[in-house]
């Protein structure tokens, strides 16, 4: 089997192709270049594709094999987490090229895949998984599995180039939904969320927002993971970041934070660490148990208490302290309507309070190379690149050009005049 080139991008950011043919014995070695990618593809399939020898058994190789194929060598190499969302990523695509040959899979197929993607996606009304996805970055990125998918069978030579990668219609540009953004709360909105929460989650509110946690490390914390002691008068302490939590059909799934600099101490404000003593010794019923979760999960169903009229009245809920808060079931029944009720807008996610804890952080003056440190970044480019905006300026400094640039002092000419004929 013959397998087609590949094209690279050189130094100058073009892309070349290089290919071999012998004439009369002699091997030539000619090259082209083009301004993207697409383009170089679509010439290897136009004028290349005749040269290319497929065997019959990898032809018959379905979409569904090469993305068996893809996720097992993905798997070695990345986190469980992370892999069961390329899996899941690629159910899309599962489903619309169902049985259908690797092989014969076309640019124009590709097109129509992501048409429907941005129509709300491929997979049947009746399917567990969320069949709408609405925004962008939904699409691009089960798309971006789907394309890794045929990329493998290209490099494998049953494609003659990947497909997938398409060209933009010249002149005009793609239809782009409105970019995401943030949601920044200030100290007030943070107050007005925790006490239309009920407890203990009003006060799981305000620790992550002064903690910037991630929902995953939360529901990882455990009471030994928490270190407080007193100073004079004043209660100090921190919390131990090393394990995450997820709650899958099949249970509880530890794993390690995002990154090595995830793993991290996140140092509690005086006043929370005070709250957070108060809460282990007055309200958590496992709290003299190191591996009890630090903070509970909600029993399904609700408590009830009869009315004035004799009638039952929904109340509360329970608690379960033997499994973490699972963050999904907390958005859902907790976190929302404590949105509506505290008037804050809607859009606000769970993660949103982790951003929140960097806009209080740096308008309180701290540093942001503290802050990196703090929210277990991978780097300080990544909390520059997502915070800096956030830095408040010092309006008592001055300007870098408060002084007025001074006008050019006019320099002597070394030119003498001349002097007229005639004169001495």
């Amino acid at each position: 089997m013959r397998k087609l080139p590949i094209p690279k991008q050189t130094s100058g950011g073009q892309w070349e192709v290089r290919w071999r043919y012998k004439v009369n014995g002699r091997e030539h070695r000619p090259r082209r270049t083009f301004t993207t990618e697409a383009e170089a593809n679509d010439w290897i399939l136009r004028n290349l594709k005749s040269e290319s020898r497929v065997s019959p058994t990898d032809r018959k190789t379905t979409f569904d094999a090469y993305a068996d194929k893809y996720i097992e060598e993905v798997s070695a190499t990345v986190k469980a987490n992370t892999a069961e969302r390329y899996r899941s990523a690629l159910l899309h695509a599962r489903e619309f090229f169902r049985g259908w040959p690797v092989s014969e899979i076309r640019a124009s197929d590709c097109r129509e895949f992501r048409a429907r993607l941005m129509k709300g996606g491929c997979l049947p009304a009746d399917s567990r998984s969320p069949r709408r996805m609405s925004r962008a970055n939904s699409v691009r990125n089960v798309y971006a599995a789907f394309r890794a998918v045929l990329e493998l069978a290209a490099e494998d030579g049953v494609l003659p180039a990947n497909p997938a990668i398409l060209r933009r219609t010249p002149g005009r540009k793609p239809n782009k939904q409105p970019k995401f953004r943030a949601v920044f709360l200030d100290a007030s909105q943070v107050e007005a969320l925790a006490a239309a929460a009920p407890e203990p989650y009003g006060f799981m509110v305000r620790f992550l927002a002064y903690t910037g946690l991630r929902a995953g490390e939360l529901a990882g914390l455990d009471v030994a993971d928490v270190k407080l002691w007193r100073a004079k008068e004043t209660w100090r302490g921190y919390v131990d970041v090393h394990r995450t939590r997820r709650k899958t059909k099949s249970g509880w799934v530890e794993d390690t934070p995002k990154s090595e600099e995830s793993t991290r101490r996140v140092e509690l404000p005086p006043w929370l660490a005070a709250d957070l003593a108060e809460y282990l010794s007055g309200t958590h019923e496992r709290a003299e148990e190191p591996r009890a979760p630090l903070f509970p999960n909600r029993k399904p169903g609700a408590t009830y208490t009869t009315g004035p009229d004799g009638r039952k009245v929904r109340g509360g809920f329970r608690l379960n302290w033997s499994e973490p808060v699972e963050p999904g079931a907390f958005y859902r029944n907790v976190f929302k309507p404590a949105l509506a009720a505290a008037g804050l807008p809607e859009a606000t996610r769970l993660h949103d309070l982790r951003h929140t804890f960097a806009a209080l952080w740096l308008d309180a003056g701290g540093k942001i190379e503290r802050l990196s440190e703090q929210m277990g970044h991978a780097s300080y480019e990544t909390t520059q690149k997502f915070y800096a905006h956030l830095i408040p300026p010092d309006e008592d400094a001055p300007h870098i050009f408060a002084a007025r640039p001074a006008a050019p002092k006019p320099q002597p000419s070394n030119v003498r005049p001349l002097r007229p004929t005639g004169t001495q």
